[in-house]
């Protein structure tokens, strides 16, 4: 199994902006605090299915703790010549231990950058990644009222499987054997 190489990648949103995706780590702590506080109230909800007003420390931990092969973040930050990238999205994967062919899936865009294309090129880079390292598979929990993330799984245009289990369900999404980089 290989690990995640540091590639970096561009990509235009709708709105013309360019943003800079590259792997993120331990050395991005402060950083993936500071978007944190780019969430409103109902957007951590709908990521973190609870009421979420801090990032507790061990929840930055668990998703700092990168290792380029079980556990992959991507970041998306606004793209130089700016002096100081605006981070404003990041995508991970978890390898799932009772199927290493699957990884358990989530994406956040700040607020301020919504409904501009970007969680479709977060999703698109995550499983580019994702079939380098072998995964097949992407699985996601989603609350049934997050219709924008529901959408974006759902358009993908990829074979997928919905599990309804009482107010999330869960998306199983078969990956293509190449995924074409993010334009």
């Amino acid at each position: 199994m290989q690990a995640t190489s540091n590639r970096v990648q561009y990509s235009r949103l709708r709105d013309g902006t360019i943003v800079r995706l590259r792997p993120i780590g331990p050395a991005d702590r402060a950083r993936l605090a500071a978007g944190f506080a780019h969430l409103s109230p109902r957007s951590r909800y709908l990521r973190f299915f609870t009421p979420m007003p801090r990032l507790p420390q061990s929840v930055l931990q668990r998703l700092v703790a990168t290792d380029g092969a079980n556990h992959v973040a991507i970041g998306a930050e606004i793209a130089p010549p700016v002096d100081q990238p605006e981070g404003v999205g990041v995508a991970h994967l978890f390898r799932r231990e009772d199927d290493p062919t699957a990884a358990e899936v989530s994406i956040v865009v700040i607020d301020s950058r919504q409904r501009q294309g970007l969680g479709r090129v977060l999703l698109r880079e995550l499983a580019r990644v994702a079939r380098g390292l072998g995964i097949e598979k992407f699985t996601a929990t989603v609350l049934r009222e997050n219709e924008p993330v529901r959408r974006l799984l759902e358009s993908y245009q990829l074979p997928f499987k919905i599990i309804a289990r009482g107010d999330h369900v869960e998306y199983e999404i078969t990956l293509p054997d190449v995924v074409p980089a993010a334009a």
